[in-house]
């Protein structure tokens, strides 16, 4: 299946800074609720891959 899209319009364009900003919000939400959740996950995924380094050894990986 392909999907063509077809857009066209100036650069500078309020168009394309709507679009822009629509796309940037849906990545990144402006929530406040959104952002702290998402920093805690971040903080705990990165604990979890230090811990699983700790515990990491050569050894036991050959």
């Amino acid at each position: 299946m392909t999907i063509n899209f077809k857009f066209k319009a100036e650069r500078k364009s309020e168009r394309v800074r709507r679009l822009k900003a629509d796309l940037h919000d849906c990545f990144v939400p402006v929530s406040a609720n959104w952002r702290e959740q998402t920093t805690e996950q971040a903080i705990s995924i990165t604990q979890q891959a230090i811990d699983g380094l700790a515990t990491w050894s050569l050894a036991a990986a050959a």
